[in-house]
């Protein structure tokens, strides 16, 4: 519902003025006139009349214009100069049509008072109906209704606060949420709630010079706004000084990220405290990097808060005659082989440096953050990196130094840049349409629920009278919970919904499932015996084809397959007598028996007394 009205008048709106003939409009009829609360915070009322049918000589009306709503917290004037006008959306209404109008950005909790006119097309106004009246509520509400306050942040640092959206309607509510920098809505921004749902929206704080900060977060929907006051404060930026010394018998420079210390020329660097800088040594020719001292030790790269006045030393000695130094190792070539939901896996791979037993490596972002290093034996190796903080795509680098037996590293090291996307979006809110079985009798077996709706991650999980069962994904269409015999011992009526934790997600409307007193149906004969084909073979295993006699009364049938010796168990469930199988070989290599077994289940999800089994055999391992 959106803002269909503009208030709006003029000195001569009250003014009536005689058609070619007669007055076209006659008095309104008002008699059923209502005002429907629908929506508390900001709020709305829907004012419902009765359209006028005949002109003031009886005949039908033919050039109805349209409405005026004269509203106010008490019986309004009417006529007056200020009103909202409503178009018809016919110049010709029948006997009896009712009309309704949606008056939004009123306040919460108030009684409203509203008075209706009617317009022809000549400007002519009809007289006055009867006050109605009615409390404006709203559709959705916003938790917590005071200012929030993000406390003192440090320049360069952040703080998150959340807010609890709730749908106080009986159908579903769209909400967006949008505010000013140096606050920003990091999860939540755009929410689709079912009745009665509630979502969470996280807000960051991001204060990048120092002062005090004050905005609003606007949740907006069907056509109203909610604003809650947002506050933060941040001292003065605080700097801190790296600096780098370097001794010992050789030669040597060290470099930084973020760019600033190049010693030799530049040894050091003022930052903002807390700024994480990562320092790499490479020896001139002739010379081997021997270690830092200082903030930091070993010969990795070095990677350093700088909180205070902090200090590194790289010690750089000469190669003697007794010691070989390895070659560089190859340009490293990075590609992404998986991703989720906390960052991403890369295979770095270079050519080996002749003479390197180990190679040292450093990787990070380009802004020195998430910065990485470590030791491989091998020239390739798999790395983890999270997604950037900020949580848009970032790019970064790669470091690979050789080192030999005796601990010398190679005289230069290969670098290779790569990016990371930005953070996949939060999940969206889960939506519950269905349930398969909707019911059970009371005292049955234990069942597996299927919930149908949309928006289902990994995450999402079912909840049977507001308590968590197990719960696997079957698609972003589908859920299965794992429902006790203890949960159908008595008849009820159970609320189940599915929630998906934040970031984003949120809890769906409820289904209901009904345990009812009726005895169970009786369960449906098995099936005929099942016929094992092979069908095709590869290097992990075969492909069978198990078919078998449809069961009188059946709507499903549990299988379960394995070898002999319990090895490679299986066990699933089609809707059809009809199945492919995939089976490994075994363990063992040899050819090796097995056996599957199909049971026949009703409408109730009973099975049958009795299973049909049949052997299969797999043939030795190729």
């Amino acid at each position: 519902m959106g803002r269909a009205l503009s208030r709006h008048g003029s000195a001569g709106a009250s003014e009536r003025r005689e058609g070619p003939s007669r007055l076209l409009i006659t008095l309104l009829m008002l008699t059923g006139l209502t005002v429907a609360a629908t929506r508390v915070d900001a709020a709305s009322v829907t004012v419902t009349w009765t359209a006028p049918a005949t002109s003031t000589d009886g005949t039908p009306l033919t050039d109805l214009a349209g409405y005026r709503i004269y509203l106010g917290t008490s019986s309004p004037a009417c006529p007056s100069g200020s009103f909202f006008t409503v178009p018809s959306s016919t110049p010709t209404p029948s006997a009896g049509q009712t009309v309704s109008q949606l008056v939004t950005a009123l306040s919460a909790g108030l009684t409203y008072f509203a008075r209706i006119t009617a317009v022809d097309t000549a400007g002519n106004e009809s007289p006055c109906s009867a006050s109605a009246s009615g409390v404006a509520t709203s559709d959705f509400t916003v938790t917590p209704s005071g200012t929030t306050s993000f406390g003192s942040v440090a320049v360069g640092a952040t703080a998150d606060r959340t807010f609890t959206v709730q749908n106080t309607s009986s159908t579903s509510v769209s909400v967006t949420a949008s505010v000013t920098a140096p606050f920003r809505v990091i999860a939540g921004a755009s929410l689709s709630l079912a009745s009665g749902a509630s979502q969470i929206v996280s807000v960051r704080f991001s204060p990048t010079s120092a002062g005090t900060f004050a905005g609003n977060v606007t949740f907006t929907g069907n056509g109203d706004a909610i604003s809650r006051g947002v506050s933060g404060t941040t001292g003065s930026v605080a700097s801190a000084t790296l600096s780098v010394t370097t001794s010992g018998t050789g030669a040597g420079t060290v470099t930084g990220v973020p760019a600033g210390i190049a010693c030799g020329a530049t040894c050091s660097q003022s930052v903002t405290a807390g700024t994480q800088v990562t320092l790499t040594a490479a020896a001139a020719a002739g010379s081997v990097f021997a270690g830092w001292g200082g903030a930091c030790s070993g010969t990795a790269a070095c990677s350093v808060v700088v909180n205070a006045a902090t200090t590194v030393s790289a010690t750089f000695d000469a190669v003697s005659t007794s010691q070989s130094v390895p070659d560089t190792p190859g340009t490293p070539s990075v590609s992404q082989v998986a991703a989720d939901a906390g960052g991403v896996t890369l295979a770095i791979a270079w050519s080996p440096g002749s003479g390197a037993t180990s190679y040292r490596y450093t990787a990070g972002f380009s802004d020195g953050s998430a910065s990485q290093q470590g030791t491989v034996t091998t020239a390739s190796f798999q790395l983890r990196m999270p997604y950037h903080v900020s949580g848009a795509a970032a790019s970064g680098f790669v470091c690979i130094a050789s080192v030999s037996a005796a601990g010398v590293a190679s005289v230069d090291q290969s670098c290779g840049g790569f990016s990371v996307a930005a953070r996949p979006a939060a999940p969206p809110s889960p939506t519950a349409s269905s349930l398969s079985p909707a019911s059970a009798p009371a005292g049955s077996g234990g069942l597996t629920l299927t919930v149908n709706g949309s928006g289902f991650v990994s995450t999402s999980v079912v909840r049977w009278n507001g308590i968590a069962r197990t719960t696997t994904l079957v698609s972003p269409g589908q859920l299965q919970a794992v429902i006790g015999s203890a949960d159908l011992a008595v008849t009820d009526s159970i609320p189940v919904s599915v929630v998906t934790p934040a970031p984003g997600g949120g809890t769906s409307g409820a289904l209901t499932f009904t345990i009812t007193s009726s005895a169970p149906a009786p369960p449906p004969p098995a099936p005929g015996n099942p016929a094992v084909t092979q069908v095709a073979a590869d290097a992990s295993g075969v492909t069978l084809t198990i078919a078998w006699s449809p069961a009188s009364g059946a709507t499903s049938y549990r299988w379960t397959a394995a070898f002999n010796d319990g090895s490679a168990a299986q066990q699933g469930t089609v809707a059809v007598p009809s199945l492919q199988l995939g089976m490994p070989y075994h363990v063992s290599g040899a050819a090796f028996g097995g056996f599957i077994c199909v049971a026949a289940a009703g409408p109730s999800g009973v099975s049958s007394v009795d299973q049909s089994c049949a052997a299969l055999q797999v043939p030795a391992h190729p």
